[in-house]
């Protein structure tokens, strides 16, 4: 049975994760004097000590978020660990190794808007998308799944990728056994560039005959590939971050 998870919980997490993200760069008294919070309880924060009450958490993560110093840090790591590389090859591991508490901070918000949502399993693709889907898998109770890239695997379905690029995947396999009709399945992955990967696992769910509620990404190319691939595939696209 799944367990809901409030959302004043994962605000607070937020917090802690952010702080976390952002003391790979900032000294505890810059992170302080942006706060207005004691070095003391923002060091017990950061190691996990105690943890902030809702409406501590939403303090912290907005003066945060607000602060020019902050935002320009946060969009200087992406840039080198994502924007990059984005076109030759788009995965969030780089990223992940760089600061894995920024993409549990932006996991959580993700988690944030699926709390209310039917959910029974999730599909993602090997790679940084599974970080993702295990992420919310544990804190939503869901079930998941995964695609295998380029191995042919007994008892799957396949279905191949329209390649727009020699580094990407040619075709996905997932297991048959791993979804049932009764199945509320939400579609998991870590950025969309051409939509091309989205749309193959989509197909290998309709083979099963599940219900495809949607789809959660932590990273988009632009808004207009999600408006698109959203009306293409009549589904929502929740997403946490647009890149250019």
């Amino acid at each position: 049975m799944r367990t809901y998870i409030s959302r004043e919980y994962i605000t607070e997490l937020q917090a802690i994760h952010l702080l976390r993200a952002l003391k790979k760069y900032f000294t505890l008294s810059k992170l302080s004097a942006i706060t207005r919070i004691d070095e003391t309880i923002i060091s017990k924060y950061i190691n996990g000590h105690i943890i902030p009450h809702y409406g501590k958490a939403k303090s912290i993560i907005t003066a945060l978020l607000s602060h020019p110093d902050v935002n320009n840090y946060l969009n200087n790591i992406i840039d080198a660990y994502l924007r990059a590389n984005i076109n030759r090859y788009p995965d969030i591991l780089p990223l992940i190794n760089s600061n894995v508490d920024l993409i549990i901070y932006l996991t959580l918000r993700l988690i944030e808007k699926l709390i209310n949502i039917k959910i029974t399993r999730l599909i993602t693709v090997e790679g940084g998308g599974l970080f993702i889907a295990s992420i919310i898998s544990s804190y939503l109770s869901v079930n998941l799944s995964y695609c295998i890239r380029d191995k042919y695997i007994p008892d799957s379905y396949v279905e191949y990728i329209h390649k727009e690029n020699p580094f990407y995947s040619s075709f996905l396999s997932l297991v048959t056994a791993n979804l049932s009709s009764k199945d509320y399945v939400l579609i998991v992955d870590d950025v969309i560039v051409t939509g091309e990967t989205i749309k193959t696992v989509y197909r290998l769910i309709r083979r099963t005959n599940a219900k495809i509620i949607g789809a959660a990404v932590l990273f988009v190319s632009n808004t207009e590939i999600v408006k698109t691939l959203s009306d293409e595939l009549n589904m929502d696209i929740i997403y946490e971050f647009s890149l250019f």
